[in-house]
């Protein structure tokens, strides 16, 4: 009898695949939480053709959170990052005539709202739409050399792997020795936990969530803050926890806000040398200063 070869294909090994944890189940799917991230310029001009000048309450506290941006006369240069429509750099520009300001935003309606608003003075505020998370300003800005740079609840509306990116394009627009400011929510904050508390999946990852209108929000340690911004060649001066109780009397709730407000100074040499720029920075601490009414 002739013999016949037959082909037998192997069956694949069995893979023992668990049910996904509690954890897991909270997570927004990974398809859903990449466009969250790809698409980010798109909802922030969604977001802000809704929204138009009413998205924000005009930051009339900032003067009085950081002594640089108080009113003096000294002549000084800001960058913001992220500026929105405006209601951080024109109550910064109406309190100090002697101070000029480059603002940028990655939505082109946000840049046409600044232009349009009644206090633009094209000789104080060159205004330009521009992605920090791409590590540079904008060409059409010039040389750039502020001595102050803010990024004011605008970090924690990045990625965080593009968070990094973001503060290289701060640093690229600041002078030697010239300071950031850093303001954005702080983990345990109110809105972290009733993201937490949604009957559906609202966390991308650890911290990272997705808003009703598609836009991201980060919740900040200090420990995250401080690593973030000294690897980037900034010296820590003052970094902090601060605390309001919120009250909304319509719906008869209170709130308690967590946020962390930081100063750091530019230092290129210390970008090279993260222990130096840790160490050089005055006391990082948690402060347990409850502010009420403190604005975002």
């Amino acid at each position: 009898m002739e013999e016949r070869s037959v082909d037998v294909e192997e069956a694949a090994p069995f893979v023992y695949k668990p049910y996904p944890s509690a954890d897991e189940l909270d997570l927004v799917p990974a398809e859903w939480a990449q466009r969250y991230v790809e698409d980010a310029a798109k909802h922030w001009d969604t977001f802000y053709a809704r929204n138009a000048q009413n998205a924000y309450k005009d930051r009339h506290y900032l003067g009085q959170e950081f002594d640089e941006l108080a009113a003096s006369t000294t002549r000084r240069t800001i960058l913001e990052l992220g500026c929105g429509v405006g209601n951080t750099v024109f109550p910064m520009l109406a309190a100090n005539p002697n101070l000029s300001a480059y603002a940028v935003d990655f939505s082109p309606r946000a840049i046409e709202m600044v232009r349009a608003h009644a206090c633009f003075d094209p000789a104080r505020i060159r205004a330009a739409v521009c992605d920090i998370t791409c590590g540079g300003l904008p060409v059409e800005l010039g040389e750039v050399r502020a001595d102050v740079a803010t990024l004011v609840f605008v970090l924690g509306s990045i990625s965080p792997r593009k968070m990094s990116a973001a503060i290289r394009t701060a640093a690229s627009g600041l002078r030697p020795s010239g300071r950031l400011f850093f303001r954005d929510h702080a983990v345990e904050d109110f809105a972290q936990q009733r993201f937490d508390g949604s009957s559906e999946p609202k966390r991308l990852e650890a911290n990272l969530y997705v808003r009703r209108d598609k836009t991201l929000s980060y919740y900040f340690s200090l420990e995250r803050a401080r690593e973030l911004f000294v690897a980037e060649g900034f010296v820590v001066e003052r970094l902090e926890f601060r605390h309001a109780r919120v009250e909304n009397r319509r719906r008869a709730l209170q709130m308690d806000r967590r946020f962390v407000t930081g100063i750091f100074r530019w230092e290129p040499s210390a970008a090279h040398c993260p222990d130096c720029a840790a160490a050089d920075g005055r006391a990082v601490r948690p402060s347990h200063e409850a502010r009420t009414g403190m604005q975002t």
